[in-house]
């Protein structure tokens, strides 16, 4: 197998070098396809921290994140979470510190008063897209507990 040797930017092209043999990044995913495809959860449960970050300029103007300073926060939990060599175990260990190092990295910006609502909406966001969390209780609990009447036909009825 090849050698990552080093990766370089050349006019929005990612060029990958192994062995001295240059190839481009698409060259490179046909190669390692189903490897990559292992990380899928990684990258769902990043997607989901950021725009839940992300999101928080609604509560505030003044939060706003930037892209390349999350890139820069994913690449330092991949190095810094726990390796292990099985990659169920690699995915759950890197979710669990990139959530982790996402929320104190948000939390440092943040006014007092709004980390609850942070902590709370990064939790819901996790679960709904573990399908673990029932939308129609969700939904009564964001309504401040009016009920609809498509509710009240469809729950008490």
């Amino acid at each position: 197998m090849c050698r990552y040797v080093h990766a370089q930017c050349n006019h929005n092209i990612i060029v990958v070098s192994f062995m001295h043999a240059p190839i481009s990044i698409f060259q490179f995913c046909d190669l390692h396809w189903p490897f990559l495809q292992g990380y899928r959860p990684c990258a769902q449960r990043a997607s989901i921290l950021f725009f839940v970050m992300n999101d928080m300029g609604r509560v505030d103007p003044m939060y706003q994140f930037s892209l390349d300073a999350y890139i820069l926060l994913f690449s330092a939990s991949i190095d810094k979470s726990l390796k292990h060599p099985r990659l169920e175990e690699r995915i759950g260990y890197l979710n669990d510190y990139h959530t982790f190092a996402v929320y104190q990295y948000t939390c440092r910006g943040l006014f007092e008063r709004h980390k609850l609502l942070f902590s709370f909406q990064m939790c819901a966001k996790i679960l709904e897209a573990a399908n673990k969390l029932n939308l129609d209780e969700y939904n009564f609990f964001l309504g401040g507990g009016v009920v609809s009447s498509e509710y009240c036909l469809h729950v008490l009825c």
